[in-house]
This record gives C-alpha cells, structure tokens and sequence, in this order.
C-alpha cells in the first residue's frame, strides 16, 4: 500500500501545478506520505555506529549533538549523479559555514565497495567533511533509512530531528532562518 501511495503521489500530484492549484491540499497528502516513510521529517534518525576514513568508530549522536544543523549526504564514488553533485554541495555547505552557521558536513559512503572512498573525498572537496561508512559494511541502515539510491541528503538537528530529506538549497535556506528567529 505505502508503495502504491507513493506511485501515485509522485506520478500525479508531485508537480508544481497540483501544488498551485490547492496548496493546502497538497501539504496534506506530502504530510501523510511522510508519515508512511522510515524516516519521516520530525522524526529523530536512528542511532548508528559508523568508521571514520582513518578507521576510528563513532556514532551518529555523538556527530549531530555537537553543531546545531548537521548536513548527511549518502553517495557510492561510482555514481554519476554524486560525481557531479558533491562539489557543488560541498562549496555550498562550505559557504553557509563560512557565513556563520553552526553546521556539520557528513559524507556516508553508501555502497560496501570503500576500493574509491579516499578517492572521491579528496577529489570532490569533502577532506573537512567528517567521512563515514557503517560498521564493517553492514547494509541495514539502508532499509532503515530508505536510502537505497544515491545521492541522498538528511538536514538534522542537535538532537537529531530530521529537518529535510532531499538537497535543495532555497529550502535549507529556508529551515535554517526559520529556526534561527
């Protein structure tokens, strides 16, 4: 059923004409697709233990308690769309950073093939980035997230909270002023 929803949201009422039309109408249902998905937005993202490029252990909690907005990008080296994405991501988060917001950058390699993960950090632009992969490979946190395509973004609070899922700087923009007043 949560599938079937989700076809129909996004073949027939994603779209700038269906959100013209009736916006309220529109909020409702994107509310109640979220509401069916893993991570919804407002949830809290679950906790996970993750290595870090130099092979030290960390978890989740222990990244996104320490800055006020932590910025995940999920990506696999080999993904054409991460190849293109991440240094244009990278600049932007870069910037906000440099404008004074209390962010973090995480890159989680989201593949169990790490062969290209000092590669791809270094050529893209994430050496300041903080670079994880999941605890000896291990995949579940992909069902858990639903995050089996790449690239994929999470926007998290101190607490964890997930503020957004997709990366659209008008709309981080956007969450980051409407907290900040």
């Amino acid at each position: 059923m949560n599938d079937a929803y989700k076809y129909t949201f996004n073949t027939y009422l994603n779209d700038m004409k269906c959100v013209n039309k009736n916006e309220t109408f529109y909020k409702s249902i994107a509310a109640k697709l979220s509401a069916l998905e893993a991570v919804p937005i407002g949830s809290t993202i679950a906790n996970t233990d993750m290595q870090k490029l130099d092979k030290t252990m960390v978890k989740l909690s222990d990244i996104y308690a320490k800055s006020k907005y932590t910025f995940v990008m999920f990506y696999d080296p080999e993904c054409v769309h991460c190849q293109e994405e991440t240094p244009g991501i990278a600049t932007y988060i870069a910037s906000l950073k440099n404008s004074g917001v209390d962010i973090q950058s995480v890159s989680y390699l989201n593949t169990p093939d790490d062969k290209k993960w000092a590669t791809f950090v270094k050529e893209k632009g994430l050496e300041s980035w903080i670079n994880v992969k999941s605890k000896n490979n291990d995949r579940t946190y992909v069902e858990k997230l639903e995050i089996s395509s790449n690239p994929n973004f999470l926007l998290l609070d101190s607490q964890g909270k997930v503020l957004s899922k997709k990366y659209n700087q008008q709309e981080i923009a956007k969450i980051l002023m409407s907290i900040k007043n």
